[in-house]
């Protein structure tokens, strides 16, 4: 509901400043080089650049301090220091390799199924009741397809655990001749496709034929008939897959997989794919390879450092991209005199995240020069009388120029200030936030900031790219942080869910739930506990990152799934009791406070503090993902509702459907 308050005024307040043109108004001398000595003798921080200096900065309270970036040397520290348990995985990749076939197009190994098993019950377990209760609730046969559904994945793990499968062997799963087979660890040849018909599987592509591999003891082979058997032998190819997937993917990534893939749609390495999953606990990463990216793509995405990160609060969400500073060169030769004066500026760092302390929510777009963009922001002044002063749901909207004293030096601003409707000034109030947003053009950044007052637009505007600290780094997975500080990311998004569980956002899920037409809704399951058990469904997740590397030579994408909690460490098992017991009527407050004083220095301190309601940055971010959640999981609840009814009803009697003109 926030967010899309607040979309309106991003939507006028940066169309009006685009749209606008001019210059700024004369400033007392040069804005210093990227680099270079400030008349105070201190050296000016680099949006783009390595090396920075202390910089001085306003405080939220408008008090000046100086704070030293961290270098570097610094940074690569933290995140060495980062817990991370090592996985012995336990079969090796390579006899694994072997075992694919010669000429195979594509194959997919698993190391250890045990791995993957640990995380798939640590997420299926909070999920249990709460799919059981919200079945019940929709009716029709929700209640039957929830059970048999869970009732078939205990029946699957049960068995991949039991005497048949040898799961410490892992698995191999090939494409011989466009047919597929299954390669595993066991001692009985057709346990596979017995358990496959035990669980209801059925059809002519079942792999019914089996024998033990060849040479190579403890392993079967299965195939879906002895035509396609007969032909499988050991391709003893490890060495040259395992460059391969190296080529794609990088060492590092092929060393951590648990999950290993590889598909060719033909010969051009354009049409082939590279895929690994490492199931370290606590984080499940996936990683993608192509040979290479759009040309579009390769050409726009840049590398390098990331300093407009230090102005995210540590622990939030964020979404970071490095455009190529000579692609924006060669954009900005063909654009209006205005324009290419700007994008003559302009570092190609863009960043969105919320702020310490406030947790307003701010965009930053980095530039050498503020003065080319600020002279939009002061000729979008003159276009404030003409935006509308009151929005649909009642919300009205103040838009004008104001002066902002930065160090001595007057600039000038946009400020909006929002006075809301009393439902939406509730969600203010609940979020900590203040109903204004500024565009503002200084220091090393061109901002848009929301829900802060004068001094945190003060200090975006002073904030001249410090770069993350490392309490900010360890608030990452350990993958993207490495990326980060490397300077190897091109594009990055980290979206924290626990913020989701803390009772500040639990008082907006209640306000959100008010107005949920109760015709809407399923009957039996009233607004309040729909939404309650829709973030109950993801209480096993801490967050999502989503990361791309250097385009140049190759797409690698990653996609990195934080678990809360992890039955295969003490500290995991700690959290996953944690949940439970939340779901069971805990308070969330004191159950997950006692979890964050216990392990105070761990690197998920951020998330059992954000679930406990003791750090609220980024609750603004949640929320905006709390409200993209809603906007999806109601229609399709109702749609599955409609469609169970439908199905019973004809079930019982074949109506005769009589379509609307």
């Amino acid at each position: 509901m926030l967010a899309r308050s607040l979309r309106p005024l991003l939507i006028l307040s940066l169309s009006t400043a685009l749209l606008a043109a001019g210059c700024n108004e004369p400033s007392e001398g040069k804005a210093p080089a990227a680099g270079e000595a400030k008349a105070d003798g201190s050296a000016e921080a680099t949006p783009g650049g390595e090396t920075k200096t202390a910089e001085t900065t306003p405080t939220p309270t408008g008090v000046t301090t100086t704070t030293a970036p961290a270098d570097k040397g610094s940074l690569a520290a933290a995140v060495a220091e980062m817990a991370e348990v090592e996985v012995e995985y336990a079969a090796e990749l390579d006899p694994l390799l072997d075992l694919v076939p010669a000429g195979s197009r594509a194959f997919m190994v698993v190391r250890d199924m045990g791995g993957l098993l640990a995380m798939a019950d640590a997420a299926m377990n909070p999920l249990d009741t709460t799919l059981r209760t919200f079945a019940s609730g929709i009716g029709g046969d929700a209640s039957k397809d929830v059970a048999l559904a869970l009732e078939g994945y205990r029946s699957l793990t049960t068995s991949l655990r039991g005497p048949s499968f040898d799961a410490s062997k892992g698995v191999v799963v090939a494409d011989l001749e466009g047919e597929g087979v299954v390669i595993y660890g066991t001692s009985t040849p057709d346990a596979l496709p017995t358990l496959l018909r035990a669980l209801g599987a059925s059809g002519d592509d079942m792999p019914d034929e089996c024998k033990a591999v060849d040479g190579v003891a403890g392993y079967a082979v299965c195939a879906k008939d002895a035509v396609v058997l007969g032909k499988y032998a050991p391709g003893k190819g490890a060495s040259g897959l395992r460059g391969s997937l190296a080529t794609r993917l990088g060492v590092e990534d092929i060393d951590h997989a648990n999950v290993l893939a590889h598909v060719a749609k033909d010969d051009d390495p354009k049409e082939q794919v590279t895929f690994a999953v490492a199931t370290t606990p606590g984080l499940l990463h996936f990683t993608v390879g192509v040979a290479s990216a759009p040309e579009e793509l390769a050409r726009a995405l840049g590398k390098g450092s990331s300093p407009a990160l230090g102005l995210a609060a540590p622990g939030s969400g964020f979404w970071w991209l490095k455009l190529d500073p000579s692609m924006i060169a060669e954009q900005a030769k063909s654009a209006p005199f205005p324009v290419r004066n700007v994008l003559g500026t302009l570092t190609g760092e863009v960043m969105m995240g919320t702020l310490p302390e406030s947790g307003a929510l701010v965009v930053l777009v980095g530039v050498t020069d503020p003065a080319p963009a600020g002279g939009l922001v002061a000729l979008a002044g003159m276009q404030a009388a003409a935006l509308p002063k009151e929005l649909p749901d009642g919300t009205k909207l103040d838009i004008q120029t104001q002066s902002l004293d930065l160090g001595g030096k007057t600039t000038q601003v946009l400020h909006a200030t929002v006075t809301p409707t009393a439902e939406r000034a509730k969600e203010f109030s609940t979020l900590g936030l203040t109903p204004e947003a500024w565009l503002v053009a200084a220091g090393g950044y061109v901002a848009v900031v929301f829900g802060g007052g004068e001094e945190v637009a003060k200090t975006v505007a002073n904030y001249t790219g410090s770069g993350m600290m490392p309490d900010g780094v360890r608030a990452l997975p350990k993958p993207l942080a490495q990326g980060l500080v490397d300077g190897q990311v091109s594009m990055a998004m980290h979206v924290p869910l626990d913020g989701l569980q803390s009772p500040v956002v639990a008082s907006s899920i209640d306000q959100i739930a008010e107005q949920i037409p109760a015709g809407d809704l399923p009957a039996g399951i009233d607004a309040h506990q729909m939404m309650r058990s829709a973030f109950g469904m993801i209480s096993s997740m801490s967050g999502l990152s989503m990361w791309m590397g250097p385009p140049k030579d190759g797409l690698v994408f990653h996609l990195a799934v934080s678990t809360f909690g992890d039955p295969r460490t003490e500290e995991g098992k700690a959290a996953l009791e944690a949940v439970a017991a939340v779901q069971g009527g805990a308070d969330p407050a004191a159950t997950y406070g006692a979890l964050a004083e216990r392990f105070k220095g761990s690197d998920h301190a951020f998330a059992y503090e954000a679930r406990a309601g003791k750090n609220n940055a980024g609750v603004l971010m949640s929320v905006a993902t709390l409200g993209v959640l809603a906007a999806v999981a109601v229609p399709a609840v109702v749609k599955y509702r409609d469609r169970s009814k439908l199905a019973g009803a004809m079930a019982a009697e074949p109506p005769v459907l009589e379509l609307p003109e």
